[in-house]
Formats: C-alpha cells, structure tokens, sequence
C-alpha cells in the first residue's frame, strides 16, 4: 500500500472518530418547561427532566444552532400550553446547549 492510500485511509478513519463522539453524548429528554429567557447573547430554557428518575431538575440551557429563533418560538409555545417539550441536548449540566426541540405530543 502507498502512501496517499495510508493518509486517506488514516484521514476517514480519524474523521468517523470524531464525529461519533461529538454525537454520542447527544440524547433526548421529555421535559417540563420552567422559565425561558434570554441573555445579550443566547435564547435560553429552564427544563426539568419528567423521567421516573430524572437526569436533571430545573436546569438552565442555551439554544444553539441555526434555528434558534425556531427553537425559542417551540419553547414559548409549549410553555403558554402548558406542554412538554422533547429536547435534544448536547448534555445534562447547566448551561449545555439544546440542539433540537419540538412541543411533545
């Protein structure tokens, strides 16, 4: 094998490694909507975890991504419902970022 085929090889394999893990710590949670704000910089949604053992309770996270607009406009809905909402995020501590979110059926 030459070179070029190595490094072309080595490249796919590193960048299959890289982007499985940015997306491995991605899940999704149903959850009560209990404030939603925003700072001079981020839309921002307190959210409790409704699982029978909740990962998180009360915690603040920033929408994030193109969308946010999209994102806030689900949130303020729901919250006006009274409804759930289903989140993406990227983690369970505060201030993780919220990467996709609808009103929970």
């Amino acid at each position: 094998m030459n070179t070029r085929k190595i490094s072309i090889v080595i490249s796919v394999v590193f960048s299959i490694v890289i982007f499985s893990s940015l997306s491995a710590n991605a899940a999704w949670y149903t959850c009560k909507v209990d404030s939603v704000g925003a700072t001079s910089a981020n839309a921002c949604v307190r959210l409790t975890d409704t699982d029978a053992t909740p990962d998180f309770s009360r915690n603040w996270f920033f929408l994030a991504g193109n969308n946010v607009n999209q994102m806030l406009a689900t949130v303020l809905t729901a919250a006006s419902m009274g409804a759930n909402v289903l989140v993406n995020c990227e983690g369970t501590e505060p201030f993780d970022n919220i990467l996709g979110i609808y009103v929970s059926p």
